[in-house]
């Protein structure tokens, strides 16, 4: 019971002070391969959605689906602004440093792989504190990405008339 409280007591903070966080966000953005590389992938992802489809998407349609990767682009850099905060809030990395030995934005990461990067920069073993910030700004990620995952394939599904199974499986075309 008393490492659960230990988690929320971690975890409230790092969302809090990623959410109201100004100077995390803009040494976040450079690093993420969420915005930039998912808009630049749209061409090739709305050609497979003609393709699969069996016919070509309307011109609404198109700005329907463009503007659901546009609105998930914020999203993901949102969630990665959020993360950066967190661990650094956690460890005392800034988050350029953070950004450059996680530098995608829009995969999830192992707890084990995250600690041993973070660790290898800070040059010491996490503390039981620190690690349990880790991993609950790393859970917190990793779950929203899911998240975001399912609605954007289910909300552009929906509107193009496509199963979400089949969006899911073009996501990795985005960077997901």
């Amino acid at each position: 019971m008393k490492k659960l409280f230990v988690v929320l007591a971690l975890t409230l903070p790092l969302c809090a002070h990623a959410a109201t966080s100004t100077a995390a966000a803009p040494a976040a953005a450079p690093a993420s391969t969420g915005a930039m590389g998912m808009l630049a992938q749209l061409p090739a992802f709305l050609t497979k959605l003609d393709t699969l489809r069996g016919k070509a998407l309307t011109a609404t349609e198109k700005a329907t689906v463009t503007d659901a990767v546009s609105q998930g682009d914020t999203a993901v850099n949102g969630i990665q602004a959020q993360f950066l905060g967190g661990i650094s809030k956690a460890t005392g990395l800034d988050t350029a440093t953070l950004g450059a030995i996680i530098p995608s934005a829009t995969q999830g990461v192992s707890n084990a792989d995250l600690t041993s990067k973070i660790e290898s920069k800070l040059g010491k073993k996490l503390g039981f504190i620190q690690s349990t910030g880790v991993k609950a700004a790393n859970a917190l990620r990793n779950n929203s990405l899911d998240g975001l995952k399912t609605t954007l394939s289910d909300g552009v599904a929906k509107k193009i008339g496509m199963d979400p199974a089949t969006i899911s499986g073009l996501l990795p075309m985005l960077g997901f």
